[in-house]
């Protein structure tokens, strides 16, 4: 009874088999044999011309999306982070974070525009965030158009919602989105608590920023100021200026 029963097993599993093969190349023989039809008649008749330089002129008419690169140098001396940058009245769970750099568009003969910013490296959510860039002449100006190759100041403020943050500094990379939908990652960058740049005592204790015009607050420069020469008070002669 065993062998005969395999046997018998074997052979039903064949039938099986063979059926379902015929049933799969029965079905595609047939939808190849529709979309041969549909090309052919896409081809050759008028509807399909017409058909064919619709979508031609479709797909010239749509601009391609070009690969958009952006170089981020952090002013690590200006990058910081604190509660007291933000305005009053704020929830207490909301943190600000600022990064300066220089940022160059690198893509060749596209302008951009950078119009969000987001931050890595910092458990928490976006509450808003603002970039400003600095233009010779002009000062700081809401939102940055990059120029190719021509680097720009920006300055970057991100506002976060978390939980409070130990003293002391944090890294993350703040990314920045042009107006393409690209987005761009600064290297890691340490953003110090402000605190470290304000002196035990001081009466701007409550105050984020450091004050800027205090020489010892300032980033350090790469050539120091040049001496003014000094003018002498002429004597002796007709016209005496002082």
């Amino acid at each position: 009874m065993g062998p005969w029963s395999q046997v018998g097993h074997n052979v039903a599993l064949t039938v099986l088999l063979d059926t379902a093969t015929s049933t799969i190349i029965v079905w595609s023989a047939v939808l190849g044999g529709i979309v041969a039809l549909g090309v052919i008649l896409g081809w050759v008749t008028k509807t399909g011309k017409q058909s064919r330089r619709w979508l031609r002129q479709r797909l010239s008419r749509r601009p391609s999306v070009p690969r958009t690169r952006v170089g981020i140098v952090p002013k690590t001396q200006v990058c910081w982070w604190s509660k007291a940058n933000l305005p009053h009245g704020i929830p207490q769970n909301q943190f600000g974070f600022e990064m300066q750099a220089v940022v160059t568009n690198l893509t060749d003969a596209y302008d951009l525009r950078l119009v969000e910013a987001d931050i890595r490296g910092i458990k928490g959510t976006v509450a808003w965030t603002a970039i400003t860039s600095f233009l010779p002449g002009k000062g700081g100006v809401s939102g940055a158009v990059l120029p190719a190759h021509v680097p720009v100041d920006l300055a970057v403020n991100v506002v976060i919602e978390t939980s409070p943050l130990a003293p002391g500094p944090h890294k993350a990379r703040i990314i920045l989105m042009d107006h393409l939908g690209q987005r761009h990652r600064s290297p890691k960058v340490t953003f110090n608590d402000v605190r470290k740049y304000q002196s035990e005592g001081s009466e701007t204790a409550s105050v984020g920023k450091p004050d800027l015009s205090d020489p010892r607050n300032r980033p350090p420069s790469s050539l120091p100021p040049k001496r003014l020469p000094r003018i002498r008070r002429q004597t002796g002669g007709p016209i005496d200026p002082l």
